[in-house]
């Protein structure tokens, strides 16, 4: 029942032309449809990604996804992209995601949590890291970040929580992603809410930002004991996809517009 709710919100504040390019429109209207629909017996955190959509790929929706696969398999689904000439690698990992949105290679960076909207991109790497490129997982570090969408704008804490942090205000932050830990005891992952405790699904997530909106850090949710992480920890970064970036481009439901 959840995640029924979570799909009527979300696709609401969506543009109607943003959903009206067969069959869900841009990879948040994917998104959302698997996330809505898979059940957890066939909602799996792992590699080798596949995912399937009942009535176009069979008759039941499965999801076997990491948090970077879950995202190229809706940049795929929504733009036909063909990761190998783009990332030069056909499954990138969160820090290959990292480096080609701080280099603003087909992505807009927004650094004012207020500039945030549903389908923007969360982004963060871990420095230990640094040497792990594309879609090659280490034994010293299976998991080189962390990424995931934003299903609506970010709802500033009218209550702040800890960890505190001096100076910053607290913002909810709503994804949908594929994580094998859930964010928080209100995910729809979680046993409690019928969820298996992984894979694709909602959660909420906390963005900290200065009185200007400057976004300065975050936490996995919004739990007191969830850790805090900044640039000198896990630096995060909030971007918009933009096939010509650089350019001024608008999505305008069925294709891109360049002026």
């Amino acid at each position: 029942m959840r995640s029924i709710f979570l799909s009527a919100t979300f696709l609401a504040v969506l543009p109607v032309t943003a959903l009206a390019a067969a069959p869900f429109g841009d990879h948040l209207g994917w998104a959302i449809e698997l996330a809505d629909n898979v059940l957890p017996n066939d909602n799996v955190y792992g590699p080798d990604p596949e995912v399937a959509y009942a009535g176009i790929d069979g008759t039941t929706y499965t999801a076997r996804t990491q948090c970077a696969s879950f995202l190229t398999k809706m940049m795929e689904r929504a733009y036909d992209l063909d990761y190998h000439a783009w990332m030069k690698c056909d499954s990138p990992n969160a820090r290959t995601y990292y480096e080609h949105i701080e280099a603003e290679d087909r992505f807009d960076i927004l650094d004012n949590v207020h500039d945030l909207q549903a389908g923007d991109i969360f982004a963060t790497m871990r420095l230990n890291c640094s040497n792990v490129s594309c879609g090659v997982v280490e034994a010293s570090c299976p998991v080189s970040g962390h990424m995931a969408v934003l299903t609506g704008a970010p709802v500033k804490m009218r209550v702040p929580k800890a960890p505190y942090q001096t100076g910053l205000d607290q913002y909810e932050l709503y994804v949908v992603d594929s994580t094998s830990d859930v964010h928080g005891t209100s995910d729809s992952r979680h046993p409690n809410n019928g969820g298996n405790g992984h894979g694709v699904g909602y959660g909420t997530m906390r963005v900290y930002a200065m009185s200007d909106g400057t976004i300065v850090g975050y936490t996995w949710s919004t739990l007191t004991g969830s850790t805090y992480y900044d640039a000198s920890t896990r630096p995060v970064l909030f971007a918009r996809y933009n096939p010509r970036s650089g350019d001024d481009a608008v999505w305008n439901g069925g294709g891109w517009l360049n002026f």
